[in-house]
């Protein structure tokens, strides 16, 4: 049987499901990003041919650009804050979700349904809830006395808040940690 045949046999049809997916990822994912990479070491502007500069673009960003280095320390620390947070809110889920009560499955669903919510639904929702003149959050606060902040407009409150919007969506790491729960045996306990 020659090499084809034996190739096709074996591992041929494999790939031809695959197929799609590779197309899709190259044309969507893969030339994209390199076009991305390439661009970055032009001078582009939609309207002319990208013209090579070579690191021109990134010692200018380096050395030139005031806005970047206080974007790298507002970017780690809302990264520093909200991957654990995120981490402890979705192990604190599933462990209160891993008990055997009634109605389990509608609570595991309430807690995950916003991780499955299209991130522009998620937007309209805080924007409308952390609204200075008239958000929820800020009218509860005038009931107790309280004037709230500008959420969002405020660079004081805005990378907090950013981390408590990040929050909403613990559900995807709680199913995670539920499954992994789940599979710990009765006997270890």
């Amino acid at each position: 049987m020659s090499s084809i045949k034996r190739y096709w046999r074996t591992s041929g049809r494999g790939h031809l499901f695959i197929l799609p997916w590779l197309l899709g990822f190259a044309i969507f994912t893969a030339y994209p990003f390199l076009r991305s990479v390439y661009l970055s070491f032009t001078a582009y502007d939609i309207v002319t041919p990208a013209r090579w500069v070579g690191l021109a673009n990134y010692q200018t960003l380096l050395t030139d650009d005031p806005l970047f280095y206080k974007s790298l320390i507002v970017t780690l620390r809302y990264a520093l804050l909200s991957v654990p947070l995120s981490m402890v809110a979705s192990l604190v889920l599933a462990l209160l979700l891993s008990a055997e009560i009634r109605g389990q499955s509608v609570f595991r669903t309430i807690f995950y349904l916003p991780s499955i919510v299209p991130i522009v639904a998620n937007a309209i929702v805080f924007n409308w809830l952390l609204n200075p003149e008239m958000g929820l959050f800020n009218r509860m606060l005038e009931w107790v006395g309280i004037k709230g902040p500008a959420w969002l407009q405020d660079p004081k409150w805005a990378p907090y808040t950013f981390v408590f919007m990040s929050l909403w969506g613990a559900g995807s790491g709680m199913i995670i940690y539920l499954a992994a729960l789940k599979d710990v045996p009765t006997y270890l306990y």
